[in-house]
């Protein structure tokens, strides 16, 4: 049985502090309010994901994607993006830019899924791998924690193709936003 820790505010409702586009440095992050936790079954994983699509960022949606599956022991998570040509250079070529968008949002929500105090996180550096072209159609973009301290975690992504080739990797910093302590 799948068990582990998720944050539930997030869940129930979408915090005044939500924020997918600023001016300041933390223009790339996601920040949520996190407060309360409860415990993840298989029985609930699939209400926890489903709301967690339902409240997510706007761009995610534009560019088709979904949070399929996450792993609190691995601080892991899984997205499935369907990008259609309306982002693509060269006909079908996946614009890189769109292609780091879709690797930070796993990477950022990897954390932010697992770590049940954890209430924003702001990337502080990127470094993106582009190892074949990405193309138009399903991806797979999978996230994870490789190491984190109290303000900062360390993680890494790729993105698969529907023949589950390895078209792009990426790393990164992120300054993590944690919830007082009670």
């Amino acid at each position: 049985m799948y068990s582990g820790y998720i944050n539930s505010k997030a869940l129930t409702e979408r915090p005044s502090n939500y924020k997918t586009q600023s001016s300041d440095a933390e223009s790339s992050s996601f920040l949520f309010t996190v407060s309360i936790k409860i415990k993840v079954s298989m029985n609930n994983k699939k209400q926890i994901i489903e709301k967690l699509n339902e409240q997510g960022p706007k761009f995610i949606g534009l560019l088709g994607g979904r949070l399929i599956d996450f792993d609190v022991d691995k601080i892991a998570c899984t997205f499935e993006f369907n990008v259609n040509k309306d982002y693509c250079h060269s006909i079908d070529i996946v614009q890189g830019g769109f292609v780091t968008t879709m690797l930070d949002a796993a990477m950022s929500h990897a954390i932010f899924v697992c770590a049940q105090d954890v209430k924003g996180v702001s990337s502080l550096e990127i470094k993106t791998t582009y190892l074949e072209p990405t193309r138009a159609g399903k991806l797979r973009v999978e996230g994870w924690v490789i190491k984190q301290s109290y303000k900062t975690a360390f993680m890494e992504g790729r993105v698969y193709n529907e023949k589950n080739e390895l078209t792009a990797t990426a790393s990164t910093v992120a300054k993590l936003i944690r919830a007082p302590k009670q």
